[in-house]
């Protein structure tokens, strides 16, 4: 969450939630989600995202959503209903469902997420995928294109945020084979880019190959964990990339380490990162950009030698 505090619904305890607040070191309740989100059956959920207003949209094995508002200090804070998955289409009046699926928060605010079909009898994790973009200005699910080898049951796939602001998508076809795609979502408006861009303070003007920098701005981390996952994998990609271009238009990605802070939306707050110089990157001049969840801040002109 934006405050540092972190948000769970309870699986073995459905439909009650909690909020870890790290000032404290206490658990408090963050009150009952609107509908159960856990299938009872296997007590699976699907994945949590940090919206870009700040809500946490929750994505439920049950075909249900939920929104979260986080509260004022101790309040346990407001659960609405989400919109739901559609229906089946060969199990009229079953949901499709997302038991432990990923889910990843788009740079145009939007959220991809997947469902698989209802289970039946006997079928805890059906085979077959449909992608879904939540957007929080209309409150709807709508279809999305999904993966062209339409692979497993959802839960085998991955999803991760690229600093391109594309998702790299990973999962098994429908033979057992592992496959990767790449999703390209629709722009951001420009507004909201700007609201979203981290920005580069303080940055060298010649950096020398093989060496490590401090890179100080603002934003950083972005304004969410980004990507999620039911409760089996981690993905989240709240820390900065840094991307150089050089003279001739090839890019290059360096290590950056050594966070002052991980928290996300962290606004005017300074945040700084070290970046290590690539030993194989071209020397000359070359523009260089910090990218927190696929969004660029503006170039830097640097000199490498």
């Amino acid at each position: 969450m934006r405050d540092g505090s972190v948000l769970s619904v309870e699986c073995t305890n459905h439909l009650r939630a909690e909020r870890y607040v790290p000032a404290i070191d206490k658990w408090l309740s963050a009150g009952a989600t609107p509908i159960d989100l856990v299938d009872s059956d296997s007590i699976e959920i699907g994945p949590a995202l940090l919206l870009c207003d700040g809500r946490v949209f929750a994505v439920g094995a049950t075909g249900r959503t939920a929104l979260y508002t986080a509260p004022k200090g101790a309040d346990e804070g407001q659960w609405n209903v989400g919109p739901p998955f559609p229906s089946d289409p060969k199990q009229p009046g079953k949901l499709l469902q997302a038991k432990d699926a990923p889910g990843c928060l788009l740079p145009n605010g939007r959220v991809l997420c997947v469902a698989d079909p209802a289970a039946s009898s006997g079928e805890d994790y059906p085979v077959g995928t449909s992608c879904f973009e939540f957007d929080p200005d209309t409150n709807a699910l709508k279809p999305a294109i999904p993966p062209p080898n339409n692979f497993g049951a959802p839960y085998d796939g991955r999803m991760l945020l690229l600093p391109t602001g594309e998702v790299l998508f990973a999962g098994f076809s429908k033979s057992g084979e592992s496959e990767i795609h790449v999703y390209s979502p629709k722009q951001a408006k420009a507004e909201l880019t700007a609201a979203l861009q981290p920005i580069l303070d303080a940055c060298p003007a010649v950096v020398d190959r093989g060496s490590t920098y401090l890179l100080r701005g603002r934003q950083f981390n972005g304004v969410s964990q980004a990507v999620s996952y039911g409760d089996d994998a981690t993905m989240a990609t709240n820390y900065p990339r840094v991307r150089l271009t050089d003279s001739n238009g090839v890019v290059w990605y360096c290590r950056t380490f050594n966070y002052n802070t991980m928290g996300v939306a962290t606004g005017s707050m300074q945040c700084t990162t070290n970046i290590l110089i690539r030993t194989d990157i071209s020397p000359g001049p070359a523009e260089l950009v910090a990218v927190a969840n696929g969004i660029a801040s503006e170039p830097k002109k640097v000199l490498l030698r």
